[in-house]
């Protein structure tokens, strides 16, 4: 919502973790063409199945930076067209180095977010699960391991290992 994502644009998301993917798939809900720039394969195969094209290239109306590095807030302005949006949807825990040349260059526009905001009309958690609702799909494709609670350990483990193909992982009682 914050990005002002509609039909007819062409939108890229940078990181495809849990947060840029389903940047992803809201873009696609809104009638854009999107597009997700992926570094694991678990990745990928994930963004191909929610309806993502891979390896975004060219110029874009609207980029959602979702990996939270200098060197993809880097690659998101590269992707932004002149005059174009970006969406900032990652955290940023080191904080935030922009290229400032740049971007006053492109005069892009650097919209920040933060997770449980209110859209236009009403709350953003409301519109993820109707979006959910409409294409259960998205949960098989994003959750890539489940766990059960006494294996809690082991499911922390396994998420913070990218390489070996978890993007989001689940524990159930």
């Amino acid at each position: 919502a914050k990005g002002g994502v509609h039909s007819g644009q062409r939108a890229a998301v940078v990181g495809a973790g849990t947060i840029g993917l389903l940047s992803g798939v809201a873009a696609l809900s809104r009638g854009a063409d999107a597009w997700v720039a992926s570094r694991h394969d678990a990745q990928h195969r994930a963004g191909e199945a929610l309806g993502l094209v891979a390896d975004p290239a060219g110029h874009f109306d609207v980029v959602f930076e979702a990996a939270g590095t200098s060197s993809s807030v880097e690659q998101a302005v590269e992707l932004c067209r002149p005059g174009g949006t970006i969406v900032l949807v990652a955290s940023y825990w080191d904080g935030l180095t922009l290229p400032g040349l740049a971007v006053q260059m492109k005069e892009t526009r650097v919209i920040p977010t933060f997770m449980y905001g209110y859209g236009a009309t009403r709350r953003e958690v409301d519109e993820a699960a109707t979006l959910l609702a409409k294409r259960p799909e998205i949960a098989d494709a994003i959750i890539t391991h489940r766990f059960p609670l006494d294996e809690a350990a082991e499911a922390f483990r396994v998420a913070a290992d990218r390489k070996a193909g978890a993007i989001k992982v689940v524990l159930e009682p």
